[in-house]
């Protein structure tokens, strides 16, 4: 199937113009419900979760280029640029599936329905990193601000960030810090009882 659910180029077409633009906005519309339909067909045959999201996914553009020919979408009110758009979708599919122990790249490819290869040279040209590196420092970041929290163990943080082993969040926390979770936390009391004598 042709990739349609990247509507973005012609969301940038129609702001940049607009007259030659709705022709191609009708024409992707039509393809986006023809494609909607073709999904909802095969929904009674396949694996619900991933075509769930592919249909929203293209009912949410088609929504979109919708509210873009009837003029109610004007340029103040879409985010800054597509990029930042893109960014926030992706960042928020992480989030929503960080605690997910079997949460890889794919999840983000079917949320967003697009190619791993669109999805790898996109981010990396928004972001200047590479996805990878990005759910990383995304880990890394909510890691220190957990082990902050005394209230959780060392394994009950490596769960909320879906390693499926305290071994495992170990060693990736130490790879990057230079020292163990529990030797940064000890950091942190330490630093925080120094500052409050």
């Amino acid at each position: 199937m042709q990739n349609i659910y990247a509507s973005d180029t012609l969301v940038c077409n129609v702001l940049q113009e607009p007259a030659s633009a709705a022709m191609a906005l009708r024409h992707s519309l039509s393809r986006i419900e023809a494609s909607a339909e073709l999904l909802l067909g095969r929904m009674g045959r396949g694996d619900l979760r991933s075509l769930e999201s592919e249909l929203q996914s293209i009912l949410s553009n088609a929504k979109q280029i919708r509210e873009i020919l009837a003029g109610k979408n004007t340029p103040a009110e879409r985010p800054e640029n597509v990029a930042e758009a893109f960014l926030l979708k992706v960042d928020k599919i992480i989030s929503e599936h960080i605690s997910d122990p079997d949460f890889k790249i794919d999840t983000i490819v079917e949320a967003m329905a697009v190619s791993r290869s669109s999805l790898y040279t996109r981010f990396k040209s928004i972001s200047g990193s590479t996805i990878g590196a990005y759910i990383a420092d995304k880990r890394l970041a909510i890691a220190k601000a957990l082990l902050t929290n005394a209230g959780l163990s060392v394994s009950e943080i490596a769960e909320k960030l879906g390693f499926s082993t305290q071994r495992y969040f170990s060693t990736f926390f130490k790879e990057r810090t230079g020292m163990s979770p529990s030797a940064y936390r000890s950091s942190i009391t330490l630093n925080d009882h120094t500052t409050n004598v």
